[in-house]
């Protein structure tokens, strides 16, 4: 079972005129390969890491991936980038999770406003703007992977704002259900268990 990790790079001001690069990644898929054989993880590059050849390489990794996580700041999840990875990727077929991340800014912005009850329409207006089929909106999720530690978890997911562990949950459901593989679907909750 292949599961390709797709993540855009974000830029992070350092100092006047630098900036460094940080890739928003789902830190838990990186510990499966090691960990439960028979899954796979691919982590390819986004089509705005500079390098011409990412289409290709775009094209021969997804027709092997089984399942696709694919991770990018919502901020950025109107931009035509996106939406070219998101039409390559409905065309396939995969099954396809959206990880729509830095949601605790959202959230923060939110509150400050005392606006909380507008995340889910924010969420809403970018499920209508992937336009993807009304089964698969529930495949984009807003996700906090690194919030502030004055933020808890569960103060975010009580506004729809979802942790690494919902990832995982997210992949045990596809393992079951659309590839009815129990097996690896069970270790992968033991791992998550651990």
């Amino acid at each position: 079972m292949f599961i390709c990790t797709h993540s855009f790079l974000s830029y992070q001001s350092v100092k006047v005129g630098t900036r460094a690069v940080k890739r928003t990644t789902v830190p838990l898929i990186y510990n499966l390969e090691d960990t439960i054989d028979g899954l796979d993880v691919i982590d390819f590059p986004g089509v705005d890491d500079g390098d011409h050849t990412v289409p290709e390489l775009a094209d021969l990794l997804l027709s092997i991936a089984q399942i696709v996580v694919f991770v990018v700041d919502f901020r950025r999840c109107f931009t035509d980038p996106v939406k070219t990875w998101l039409q390559a990727l409905t065309k396939n077929g995969v099954a396809l999770h959206i990880c729509l991340t830095h949601a605790d800014l959202l959230y923060s912005e939110c509150k400050a406003e005392g606006k909380l009850g507008s995340i889910a329409g924010e969420l809403k207006r970018i499920q209508n703007h992937f336009n993807l089929d009304p089964h698969r909106t529930r495949d984009v999720t807003f996700y906090s992977f690194d919030h502030p530690s004055d933020l808890s978890t569960e103060e975010l997911k009580e506004y729809g704002i979802n942790s690494v562990v919902d990832v995982g949950d997210w992949l045990i459901r596809v393992l079951r259900h659309r590839f009815k593989h129990d097996t690896l679907a069970e270790k992968l909750k033991l791992f998550l268990e651990m």
